[in-house]
């Protein structure tokens, strides 16, 4: 069932609509078969576009936009707890029984590897392959479709934008700090990679 989920929600065989449709299959049967937190989401969809570029070397990974901003987003809203609150990380590492050296590590490969990678992965596209992949951002707005499935997110798994019960509990400022940050990284990261976007067209 998770393979199921998670190759609906990737596939970019069909029209963009398809995908949304498998997305949404993911919210709904995500945090039963795969987990709350948005991380693994995060890398479930990043792995499932790898998947698809190793099995169809032609294919245009039409996710790559969405992920490079989602990938951020959540690398800044989730370690930007850290800056006002010094102890967050101990206690979230105590939590979850980690020596504070493997939350370290595990923070860097849960939250620091998948923008660097999709970064990388999409500065290396040609003009003409990065307007493919470019492709569905003049349909489905790029800011706002990665901001909205993170807030969907949100209240499917938490009903609202405290995440106590997800991650720690946190007063609530902090989770609306995060969130903020979160959304402005949305904005500020979708229209740099919108810009880069438009200039492929122009470049092709």
């Amino acid at each position: 069932l998770f393979g199921t989920l998670m190759g609906i929600a990737i596939s970019v065989r069909q029209a963009w609509g398809f995908t949304v449709a498998g997305l949404l299959i993911l919210l709904a049967g995500g945090p039963q078969f795969i987990s709350s937190t948005y991380t693994l989401w995060n890398w479930t969809m990043l792995l499932g576009q790898i998947l698809d570029r190793a099995i169809r070397r032609d294919a245009l990974p039409r996710l790559l936009p969405y992920l490079v901003v989602n990938s951020w987003a959540i690398f800044t809203s989730f370690n930007v707890v850290a800056l006002i609150h010094p102890f967050h990380f101990r206690e979230l590492a105590n939590r979850l029984q980690y020596s504070m050296s493997r939350f370290h590590f595990m923070n860097t490969l849960g939250h620091f590897v998948p923008p660097l990678i999709l970064t990388f992965w999409f500065f290396l596209l040609d003009p003409q392959r990065l307007q493919g992949a470019c492709e569905w951002t003049s349909i489905v707005n790029l800011r706002f479709a990665s901001l909205g499935y993170h807030f969907l997110w949100a209240l499917r798994v938490g009903g609202g934008l405290r995440l106590d019960h997800v991650y720690l509990k946190r007063p609530k400022q902090q989770w609306y700090i995060s969130w903020f940050v979160a959304a402005i990284t949305h904005f500020f990261v979708g229209h740099f990679v919108d810009l880069q976007c438009r200039q492929a067209a122009i470049l092709r």
